[in-house]
């Protein structure tokens, strides 16, 4: 079951003599919840409510004329409640938020009609970065900034010539601290070219280096190395449908399709080519920055592309022949308004009617 769209909130304002608002919120009962599902609703950030059974609910919100009244509100699944195929313990839905701003002189009743859109997975502008070397096991892109943002991920990608490289290289970010950046997954198959994935959720902020190193490896390598900051994805299951692919020697165009793509996904492709001079051209998808394909003297021909869409996505890279067999990665980044795991369905439709008196 995928998560698409946010709930429908009706926002009653009513004034109270004291600081709060008492503020009501109502949503829509889904026949497809099983039974003994339950609401969360949080009212302007931290004043929340649990266990809720009815459909609405009445919060006190310190808030004043000019202010802005949010809500998000979610539904929590029974314990033990299996969903999905094949069968997982089923977590809660996304939550589905609406605001708006409490009128400064209000007066009478104000109906409005706003659209309430889910964050999709965006690349954070600014943030695209790479790197070449040759003969080293280690690579680096320093004076790397992230800035604080909403539901972040870092992404380093890394392409190589060397299997025994690709199958022990490890990231690190370190703005002053160093942090390991976790293993989405690698690419180590193929008879040369080899690729690696890399991703941290929530990463710390600042200034500092992105290193890939393959300490087992050779010191031969001739490393790319791509990051980039990516913003609106689940902070739970950034990725999925993750997986690999061993390119036959002689093959000009590759495809890379990713599933299950929704609208707030992006889908990610890299491969690396063991050729001696640069061919990889991306033919349907989007560059990585202003150009992901890159060459590092003297055999690693490497590029990295995304691309968006719903259902199956392709990536489609061309590439000169040769000889040598090339390694392709590929998955999807899961936005915060799409679903990586089962989960119950969510509440509907994607708009909010708010009322305020």
């Amino acid at each position: 079951m995928k998560i698409r769209k946010a709930l429908a909130l009706c926002v009653l304002v009513v004034p109270a003599a004291f600081a709060g608002r008492l503020t009501t919120f109502g949503w829509d009962q889904d026949p497809t919840w099983p039974p003994g599902t339950t609401i969360e609703l949080c009212g302007n950030g931290n004043t929340c409510a649990s266990g809720i059974t009815g459909t609405q609910h009445t919060l006190d919100l310190p808030v004043v004329q000019g202010q802005v009244i949010s809500g998000q509100a979610r539904a929590i699944p029974p314990a033990g409640y299996l969903c999905g195929d094949p069968p997982t313990l089923c977590g809660p839905s996304e939550w589905g938020i609406v605001e708006r701003t409490f009128p400064v002189a209000p007066s009478g009743v104000t109906a409005t009609r706003t659209e309430i859109g889910v964050m999709a997975a965006t690349i954070v502008s600014g943030s695209v970065a790479k790197a070449t070397n040759s003969d080293s096991r280690s690579i680096a892109i320093s004076n790397y900034t992230i800035n604080a943002g909403t539901d972040l991920v870092l992404v380093v990608l890394w392409c190589g010539d060397y299997p025994s490289n690709g199958a022990n290289v490890l990231a690190t970010w370190n703005p002053g601290t160093s942090v390991s950046v976790p293993l989405v997954i690698r690419n180590a198959d193929a008879a040369w070219g080899t690729c690696a994935a890399f991703l941290l959720a929530n990463p710390p902020t600042g200034t500092g280096t992105i290193t890939a190193n393959s300490a087992a490896g050779t010191a031969d390598e001739d490393n790319v190395l791509y990051a980039f900051v990516v913003s609106g994805v689940n902070q739970t299951t950034p990725t999925a449908d993750v997986s690999s692919s061993v390119i036959s020697a002689g093959v000009t165009s590759v495809t890379l399709t990713v599933p299950n793509m929704t609208a707030n996904d992006l889908a990610i492709g890299v491969i690396s080519n063991d050729n001696p001079g640069a061919s990889v051209t991306i033919t349907t998808g989007n560059n990585i920055g202003t150009d992901s394909t890159d060459f590092a003297p003297g055999w690693t021909d490497a590029g990295a592309a995304y691309n968006t869409g719903t259902g199956s996505v392709n990536i489609v890279f061309g590439k000169a022949g040769g000889d040598a067999v090339a390694a392709a990665i590929r998955f999807r980044i899961v936005g915060t308004g799409a679903a990586a795991a089962t989960s119950i369905p969510p509440f509907a439709p994607n708009y909010a009617h708010l009322l305020v008196r």
